[in-house]
């Protein structure tokens, strides 16, 4: 029964369709109200505080120097010291430097406490981040008077987008721009530590989760339904008599989902005939006899995160049988060898059916067993260090399943990270008869890219580097027969939201902002947005997303670029043309044959349906052999 197996997979899988938006175009409208009600409620006394932010980031180093000072971390402590090199910052603390001084030594240490690395998900590693990130806040806020001047500009610039917003789009979907703005506030507010309530109503508006994965009743159908053709000896004694003969078992075994909220429940089915051709000897005669019968067996399943849950199992039985043939010489032999057969046949039928119940019975529950009975690795334990080495909070997620789909809706944020201000767009609407489908929202993208990418240096090899850290190796891989060389240059990102991945009126926006980029010896050193367009399009039997021809590449704070600088903007040109891939997609998910769950082994996802809106991309796949 390796329709079995699929129940494990399914966890993978799990997603839901979206329902409508809890937060309406009237909330945000409201929140652009307090964001105005809030430039008035301005408390310079909220402020961090630079001594007590400096003494806390104090007490964190001290914190880490006695967890390297440990014996058991002897062999790596010079090591962690080498990298984290808190002297600079030190020193300028030692020597009463400037706030801006501070500032410029305190940057780095934060940006080396976020990351892949392992180990940084450590207490004192985490503790040493979180005081780096006050003082870096008091610093920043040090001037009471600078301070409510930026604050203000940004709660009166913000309520005005939010307004433009809704005034403009008949959807009421803010903008990719909107919504980063929206974010950046968040965390100007929560590092000023002003409006609190303000704070907590944005939080309440972009709360929906962001990810999303549904597995339909049909995906559950094309991967667990199978056949069942089985044949077997016969060899019982019922009533004194010896019966020997064949039988055969044709029947259908199916996975039905249903309802279940916190967890996915499933009743595992066989349906189907067994039928037997035997003959009963008893001295002096042999009886010919065929049987046929239907049969159901069943078992519920319940499958959480941490494993599976097994009901008992079920069966009914419906056997039916004939006597064909009364075997011995004499005829009144057989017609009282017949009769008597007669008056023992409802209860040799009763005997048979209580036999043939507690057979399946037997056998599928221990083959349901065997394959069924597990328990999964543990997400948390799994991803759980790499969310805190980037600053993320714990991905919260809920499992739920219906009659038609199996679900899990989950978030992906910072702590006090902003997520979708909408449900995912219903599924069903654009694509009826899908089997697997994805759901990402713009929130989540950023959220993983901001710690990966805001005011790193990215080049080449350290984009292998972190493909190579999170396993994803093979996804950037090129294609059979094509070769990809992108020489080398370097990408300072912008500190600050850095990259682009936008899902808006059928098209995809991917892209980032930097503040330097570097090529053969040429340097651009202004601030830059450079982003890449990706459309559906239909094409050798799939879907996939290509880019258009030339790419979006704007200076937003430089008027007129120099002679100099436009010669190096068209080398960047060059190099960002083979950096985006002309196709995203272009090729089906394929699983290997010896894939250790058999059920998908050799089989292929192929991307059937893209849409992207509101902020959401939809990928569904459809199940190939």
């Amino acid at each position: 029964m390796t329709f079995c197996r699929a129940i494990g997979w399914l966890i993978v899988l799990l997603g839901t369709v979206g329902v409508a938006s809890s937060h309406e175009p009237d909330s945000r409208r409201e929140l652009s109200g307090s964001m105005r009600l809030a430039i008035s409620e301005w408390d310079p006394g909220r402020l961090p505080d630079i001594a007590n932010a400096l003494a806390n980031w104090d007490d964190a180093v001290i914190a880490v120097e006695a967890y390297l000072a440990q014996p058991r971390n002897h062999d790596v402590a010079d090591g962690w010291r080498t990298f984290l090199d808190w002297k600079p910052l030190r020193d300028a603390i030692a020597a009463n430097a400037s706030t801006g001084v501070l500032g410029s030594a305190a940057l780095p240490l934060r940006q080396r406490l976020r990351g892949l690395n392992a180990g940084l998900e450590l207490e004192p590693m985490l503790r040493l981040r979180a005081a780096t990130d006050r003082l870096i806040a008091a610093l920043r806020y040090s001037d009471p008077s600078r301070s409510e001047r930026l604050l203000k500009g940004q709660l009166g610039a913000m309520a005005e987008a939010l307004e433009v917003d809704l005034d403009n789009e008949a959807s009421g979907s803010p903008s990719a721009s909107t919504l980063d703005r929206m974010a950046v506030l968040t965390q100007t507010l929560l590092a000023a530590n002003q409006a609190p309530g303000l704070v907590k109503q944005i939080q309440e508006c972009y709360s929906e989760p962001n990810l999303r994965v549904s597995v339909s009743q049909a995906a559950v159908d094309a991967l667990t339904t199978r056949p069942i053709d089985d044949r077997s000896p016969v060899r019982e004694c019922i009533l004194g008599s010896r019966m020997v003969g064949d039988s055969r078992l044709r029947a259908q075994v199916s996975t039905q989902l249903l309802p279940h909220d916190g967890h996915v429940r499933l009743l595992l089915r066989m349906d189907g005939r067994f039928d037997t051709r035997s003959r009963s000897y008893r001295k002096p005669v042999s009886v010919d006899t065929i049987a046929d019968t239907n049969v159901y067996v069943a078992r519920q399943v319940i499958v959480t995160e941490k494993r599976t849950h097994l009901g008992d199992v079920i069966a009914r039985v419906n056997l039916q049988s004939q006597i064909q043939r009364v075997n011995h010489p004499l005829k009144l032999v057989r017609r009282i060898a017949l009769n008597k057969a007669m008056e023992t046949k409802p209860q040799a039928e009763a005997i048979s059916s209580g036999r043939l119940k507690e057979r399946l019975i037997e056998d599928f529950k221990r083959r349901s067993d065997s394959e069924l009975n597990r328990t999964f690795p543990s997400i948390d334990e799994e991803v759980g260090p790499w969310l805190k080495r980037l600053g993320l909070a714990p991905v919260s997620r809920h499992l739920h399943s219906t009659t038609q789909q199996a679900q899990m809706v989950a978030s992906l944020s910072a702590p006090d990270g902003l997520r979708s201000p909408r449900s995912a767009p219903a599924i069903a609407d654009t694509h009826p008869d899908y089997e697997i489908a994805v759901q990402i929202h713009e929130s989540a993208a950023a959220a993983m890219a901001d710690p990966l990418l805001a005011g790193e240096t990215i080049s080449p090899e350290s984009v292998r580097q972190i493909a190579d850290q999170l396993g994803l190796n093979r996804l950037f891989a090129p294609e059979s027969g094509e070769s990809v060389d992108l020489g080398e240059f370097e990408v300072d990102f912008a500190s600050t939201r850095p990259a682009f991945f936008e899902a808006r009126d059928q098209t995809l926006r991917l892209g980032f902002k930097a503040t330097r980029f570097s090529s053969d010896g040429r340097e651009l050193k202004v601030a830059m947005q450079i982003v890449a367009v990706y459309r559906p399009v239909r094409r050798d039997g799939g879907l996939r997303l290509v880019r258009d021809p030339d790419l979006e590449i704007t200076f937003p704070r430089t008027r007129r670029l120099s002679t100099l600088q436009a010669a190096q903007k068209a080398n960047m040109v060059q190099v960002m043309s083979e950096v985006f891939p002309s196709e995203l997609l272009k090729r089906g998910l394929e699983v290997p044959a010896d894939a250790s769950t058999r059920l998908i082994a050799g089989r292929t996802f192929q991307v059937d349906g893209i849409d992207l809106q509101h902020g959401w991309a939809t990928i569904t796949l459809r199940i190939t052999d």
